[in-house]
């Protein structure tokens, strides 16, 4: 007993301070995906911290196993390679139709929000369209009008940053709260990065990336609309272009 005292006080006049590790929990998924643990990589202060470095790629490509090329590929079809249209606002996509199904999640009847409030209509609607896209930094005007409603909701409805994750993809990608994923996301592309590492793993999507199966990667990743979007055959030249430039 005496000697733990005097080692407690010895601890406390040391000038040696404890560092408290990230608390990293592991995330159970639904379905067809495994449980993971949320990708956590050492921080590198960096002096621009709205792009990646050749580093930032190949530390990716270690962790899930695939090459280079295949994350550039992605995120060149995702967002040009942009992660932010100007300080702390990263490049997101609004979209109302998850908007429409966020909020009667949370409780509320899209139809009768969009019948007492007409001018809804360009952030809140059923089905999938891009007539109301408005692309770049106005798509924050879209995202704020939706955040009048409900700020959880609309954050969630909005893709984001260098991979466009949606918000509603905040667990698989090791955050407690939407709020909580975008502010990483406002932080840097290098926890865009790792959201999106954390979101490949999470949802199985990491045997496609090897395998270069675009279609299987883009069914799973953008959704059934993949196929009218041609994303499939995106990835596949964007891919193509960088193993040409000697990037695997």
């Amino acid at each position: 007993m005496i000697e733990a005292i005097v080692n407690f006080f010895k601890s406390l006049f040391s000038g040696k301070k404890t560092v408290n590790k990230p608390v990293v929990t592991p995330v159970a998924v639904a379905s067809d995906k495994t449980t993971v643990e949320p990708v956590v990589t050492p921080v590198e202060l960096k002096k621009d911290k709205s792009v990646l470095d050749e580093s930032d790629f190949q530390m990716a490509a270690d962790i899930l196993g695939v090459e280079v090329a295949v994350i550039k590929a992605i995120q060149k079809v995702e967002s040009s390679g942009k992660a932010f249209l100007a300080p702390g606002k990263p490049q997101i996509l609004f979209e109302g139709h998850v908007f429409w199904s966020q909020l009667k999640k949370a409780g509320f009847n899209p139809s009768d929000i969009v019948k007492k409030n007409p001018e809804l209509k360009t952030v809140l609607y059923s089905k999938w369209t891009k007539e109301y896209y408005k692309g770049g930094i106005k798509e924050y005007e879209r995202l704020d009008l939706a955040k009048s409603i409900d700020i959880s909701s609309a954050l969630a409805s909005a893709s984001w940053g260098l991979f466009q994750i949606m918000g509603m993809n905040y667990s698989v990608c090791g955050y407690d709260s939407v709020e909580a994923f975008v502010d990483a996301m406002c932080d840097s592309a290098y926890k865009q990065l790792e959201a999106f590492c954390s979101f490949c793993k999470g949802n199985n999507l990491v045997k496609y990336m090897v395998n270069k199966n675009w279609t299987g990667f883009a069914k799973k990743y953008n959704g059934s609309g993949y196929a009218q979007n041609k994303y499939d055959e995106k990835l596949a030249k964007a891919y193509l272009k960088y193993i040409d430039n000697g990037q695997n």
